[in-house]
C-alpha cells in the first residue's frame, strides 16, 4: 500500500507522528526486513505504517504486543487492519500481563535443542518505558532479534516526571527525584544497548534510538 493512502487513513491517529511513520515506512521498504516485533502498538498506527511496507513488497508478519486494554481503544488494531486489508500482515498480541511474559513465550517457542533461533528482522520498542522493563524488553528481544537486524526504542526523553499520564500521579510522587525525572528509556539505550559487544550502526534520530545486531553476533 503506497505512503500517501496509509497517510490519508491514519495520519491523524496519534501516537507516532507521520514523519516518524514515512522513516519506518522507508526503511521496511529498503531493507530485507520481513519479520517484526512490536512491542505497544495503542492504536496500531506504527503498525500500519509498517504492515502497508510489508503490502507494497507483498509479504511478512507483524507480531504487535500490547496490554488486552489496547482491544477497547477505538478504533483499535483489529478494526484498523481489517478496513484497510491489512490483516494479514499483522498478528497482535494482546496480553494480561504485558510484554516480558509474551516474549517468554515467543522464545520458548523458538527455541531447540536448548537454544534460542532468532526470528525477527525489527524489533521496534515502545512498550512500558521504565527502566527495569524497557531493560529486561531489551535483553528479551536480543535473543530474538537476528544477526543483521535492527532493534529501535522509541521515546529517549520519557522520564515519569514529564509524562503528562504520570507526573501527577502519587506513586511518581512517591519515586526518588533521580528515578522520577530520569529518561529511562534513554538509560538503557545508552547504558545497554550502546555498551552492548554485538551492536553496532549506532544512531539517534529524534527521539528514536537504532542499533543494528552485528552479523558475527552469536545467537
Amino acid at each position: 500500500m503506497k505512503f500517501d493512502h496509509i497517510l490519508s487513513e491514519i495520519g491523524q491517529l496519534p501516537v507516532i507522528s507521520n514523519d516518524d511513520g514515512k522513516r519506518l515506512y522507508d526503511f521496511i521498504l529498503n531493507s530485507n526486513t520481513r519479520s517484526i516485533l512490536e512491542i505497544g502498538m495503542f492504536h496500531g498506527k506504527s503498525t500500519l505504517f509498517m504492515a502497508s511496507a510489508l503490502d507494497e513488497i507483498g509479504e511478512g508478519l507483524i507480531d504487535a504486543i500490547d496490554l488486552v486494554s489496547a482491544q477497547f481503544i477505538k478504533p483499535n488494531i483489529v478494526e484498523l487492519a481489517e478496513h484497510l486489508g491489512l490483516q494479514s500482515y499483522i498478528n497482535p498480541i494482546f496480553s494480561n500481563l504485558g510484554s516480558q511474559w509474551e516474549l517468554r513465550k515467543i522464545i520458548s517457542m523458538s527455541t531447540l535443542d536448548g537454544k534460542c533461533h532468532p526470528k525477527y528482522d525489527l524489533c521496534f520498542v515502545d512498550g512500558y518505558h521504565s527502566w527495569e522493563r524497557a531493560g529486561l524488553d531489551f535483553f528479551l528481544c536480543d535473543k530474538l532479534l537476528k544477526p543483521g537486524g535492527w532493534i529501535i526504542f522509541d521515546d529517549l526523553c520519557w522520564s515519569f516526571a514529564n509524562s503528562p499520564s504520570w507526573k501527577d500521579l502519587p506513586e511518581t510522587k512517591s519515586m526518588p527525584d533521580d528515578y522520577r525525572s530520569a529518561h529511562q528509556v534513554g538509560e538503557v539505550f545508552e547504558l545497554l544497548v550502546r555498551q552492548h559487544p554485538s551492536y553496532e550502526e549506532i544512531k539517534i534520530v529524534g527521539n528514536w534510538g537504532w542499533a543494528r545486531k552485528s552479523l558475527n553476533a552469536l545467537t
